[in-house]
């Protein structure tokens, strides 16, 4: 979330400053990172005793990736330096973890000073309930499947001051109320969705008329602004080239956004549509075309010439697309001769 929108949901809606995650980061200024855990004072139901300290500390799997402007780290290397920092400011230390059941059990065994590890875990299919288990004197609790029952942990103090934890799951009936903070939060949640599916999809037919129109313009012998003419013009003189491109990605490159018409980010289509002049520009083509790596071709078209669109600098041509969030594993040596002409 924007740093700036923060500050103003969180008043309506208190729930976002109870969010912590150890593992994901923010790697922008803009964005707000999740608190690394949090501590909550619990008063003792023995009126005598001491009120005590519970730190919450939130860790999530590194895949699929988090969303662009975080990063994630591993779980694991993390909660060897969170645990200890929170340890010291609580009685008690709860993990709250979106972790695989290999990634929950090395957790608890490599990582001490954790009393409690509740993991939400997909992967059990045909059950609706996992039983909890300890290892190392970690006490493991895995959320019910659906929603279908409410997990409840308990924490107890004996005389000597030492705490320990049991867990017991309800299942859920009309007689459990909802919590409305969390309504509220889903529903508000579920509207964004739905606006951001229907912002989406009308760039997505603004932009599909464009590329029409562009279509017509070209087949027309005309000429599209900032100088671009498309790969159907090229292909005049360079039918090999032309040919060899057809049978790339980048001739394919909006099959993949097309597909996610429902959910796809507009930012995708900079790179997927081909070449624009200006942030607010609709990309021109349905695809990477000659002109996004060798720049504008009327001039050229109209007088051919040896020297136009020649690349120096392969890599920094490729780079302006091909990030390191984008295509992490990319080489541009490799993926050129794929598409050597």
């Amino acid at each position: 979330m924007e740093a700036r929108d923060f500050a103003a949901r969180a008043e309506a809606q208190p729930v976002l400053k109870r969010m912590v995650s150890a593992n994901i980061s923010s790697e922008s200024t803009n964005f707000v990172s999740p608190q690394k855990f949090i501590v909550r004072e619990i008063a003792s139901r023995d009126k005598k005793a001491k009120p005590f300290r519970v730190a919450f500390i939130g860790l999530t799997e590194t895949a699929p990736a988090p969303p662009t402007g975080f990063k994630a780290t591993d779980p694991v290397e993390t909660a060897r330096l969170i645990a200890p920092e929170a340890r010291k400011k609580a009685d008690f230390v709860i993990a709250l973890a979106k972790l695989k059941t290999e990634a929950a059990i090395k957790l608890a065994r490599e990582v001490p000073g954790i009393d409690a590890l509740i993991v939400s875990n997909n992967q059990i299919n045909d059950a609706s309930f996992t039983p909890p288990l300890k290892i190392h004197g970690t006490l493991i609790a895995f959320t019910p499947l659906e929603t279908r029952m409410i997990g409840e942990l308990r924490i107890y103090r004996d005389a000597k001051g030492k705490f320990s934890a049991r867990s017991r799951f309800i299942t859920l009936d009309p007689g459990v109320p909802e919590d409305a903070e969390a309504r509220d939060i889903g529903a508000a949640t579920a509207r964004a969705e739905i606006d951001s599916i229907k912002d989406a999809r009308a760039f997505l037919d603004k932009w599909m008329a464009s590329v029409q129109a562009n279509k017509r313009a070209t087949a027309g012998k005309g000429q599209l602004p900032g100088g671009f003419v498309s790969s159907t013009s090229c292909a005049a003189c360079h039918a090999a080239h032309y040919i060899q491109w057809t049978n790339t990605k980048h001739y394919r490159s909006m099959d993949s956004v097309m597909l996610k018409a429902t959910e796809f980010d507009q930012s995708c289509i900079a790179c997927h549509g081909s070449v624009t002049q200006r942030e607010d520009d609709l990309p021109r083509f349905a695809a990477v075309e000659c002109e996004q790596c060798h720049g504008p071709g009327a001039a050229h078209t109209a007088n051919p010439a040896k020297g136009y669109g020649r690349i120096n600098d392969l890599k920094t041509v490729c780079s302006s697309c091909h990030t390191s969030k984008t295509s992490p594993a990319f080489d541009a040596p490799t993926a050129w001769m794929k598409i050597k002409h």
